[in-house]
């Protein structure tokens, strides 16, 4: 995992504001740990890589919300 460039709450901040190069910037810092990550568990490079796709889609669909209260559905 690549060493984050700017706090993780800082970085959060400007995706809820819709900062695409923040967004950017976390997609660049954690795609490769969380593809790793579900390889481990899904042992399908496939199933991986659109586990992976639909996290970040959800960050990005769901950026404005309040993390406090988002649910995994």
């Amino acid at each position: 995992m690549k060493e984050p460039i700017m706090q993780d709450h800082i970085l959060a901040a400007s995706i809820r504001n819709g900062d695409i190069p923040s967004f950017t910037r976390v997609y660049e810092t954690y795609h490769a740990y969380l593809f790793r990550f579900a390889l481990r568990f899904l042992k399908s490079t496939e199933h991986a890589e659109e586990a992976v796709h639909d996290v970040f889609l959800k960050l990005w669909e769901n950026r404005e919300a309040d993390p406090t209260t988002l649910r995994h559905e």
